[in-house]
């Protein structure tokens, strides 16, 4: 099977892929990942869809900085460029029709304004991740074995009340953006798993 994964970053999306024996291509562009295996730098504006056409899956998780409504000092170029790399970004998967492509994005981004509602809402937390982290996902996916089940950490004792009531587990969230921002392993292996066998195509629901 051959996976695009594109703004690739630390390579959470595409991990599994390349565990299970599948050729993996990375695209990003920021050197600090540049060390990441299967990774070629490269920015997304300059790959069409030609590059995407023996992909069978393409897979996204768009760099949301200037997308997420919790960054209150938007810039105004940086947001135009956001939507233009998401923009292109969907363009050319749709163009090059893979048989299965998804776009992944936190469930309020600013992304969904841009290129369309997501087709399917999930959690990481249901994914094994310790806090809840709602997420969209935009695409043609397989039938996935969906978890529906989220256990909640318990809080640190020490923790203050009013700021635990306001901001519900964030804490256990990961400081570095590039971790921050990784997909659970667990998802990465559904996708790929369902795509193994062949279990045909899913209408995600709204």
């Amino acid at each position: 099977m051959k996976c695009i994964d594109l703004f690739s970053g630390l390579g959470g999306f595409s991990q599994a892929f390349i565990d299970r024996g599948h050729d993996v291509t990375r695209y990003d562009l920021d050197e600090q990942f540049k060390e990441v295996p299967n990774t070629i730098m490269k920015n997304i504006l300059d790959l069409t869809s030609k590059d995407l056409e023996t992909a069978d899956v393409v897979i996204a998780g768009i760099e949301c900085t200037h997308l997420t409504y919790a960054n209150h000092n938007l810039e105004f170029m940086a947001y135009n460029k956001a939507v233009e790399l998401a923009t292109h970004t969907l363009s050319i998967i749709q163009d090059a029709n893979p048989q299965y492509w998804v776009i992944e994005n936190p469930k309020n981004s600013r992304l969904w304004t841009i290129i369309g509602k997501p087709n399917y809402h999930t959690a990481w937390g249901y994914w094994g991740e310790q806090y809840l982290k709602p997420t969209g996902l935009k695409g043609i996916l397989p039938h996935i074995d969906w978890p529906t089940r989220y256990t909640e950490p318990v809080p640190k004792e020490s923790w203050n009340l009013k700021r635990y009531k306001r901001n519900k587990f964030s804490y256990l969230c990961d400081t570095d953006p590039a971790r921050r921002s990784l997909i659970p392993y667990a998802f990465s292996e559904a996708l790929c798993v369902a795509i193994e066998e062949n279990r045909g195509t899913q209408e995600l629901l709204q």
